[in-house]
Formats: C-alpha cells, structure tokens, sequence
C-alpha cells in the first residue's frame, strides 16, 4: 500500500463496508467505525458520502 502524507492525492472507495476496511487495514470494524466517526467530526459532515464530497472539493481524492 502507498504512503499517503499531507497533500498526497488518495484513491477511495465510499462503498466499503467497515467489515472491508478493517480486514484490509488489520484493525478491527469498531476501530474504522471510530475512526470514521472521529473525521465527521472534524469535518462537520453527516456520512461517508459528505466525507468523499469534502475530499473531492480539497484535491485529496482522485477518481
């Protein structure tokens, strides 16, 4: 997997259950729940789908 840092452009995927995440990162599906939790906060957003729309309109996610 490529290192991401600070202005690195991200590929993603909005459709990945927590399940998903959690087996391709090694964590658990609570620990992606929380993680994802913890960036709608800092983002102001309600969902996933706000959280790609946000990363679209900054330039870190690529299509």
């Amino acid at each position: 997997m490529p290192s991401c840092g600070p202005g690195t452009p991200v590929k993603t995927n909005t459709s990945r259950k927590n399940a998903e995440i959690a087996t391709i990162l090694f964590i658990s599906p609570g620990t992606v729940k929380n993680h994802i939790a913890g960036i709608q906060n800092k983002l102001g957003t309600r969902n996933r789908v706000d959280i790609a729309a946000w990363a679209w309109e900054s330039g870190i996610m690529i299509s």
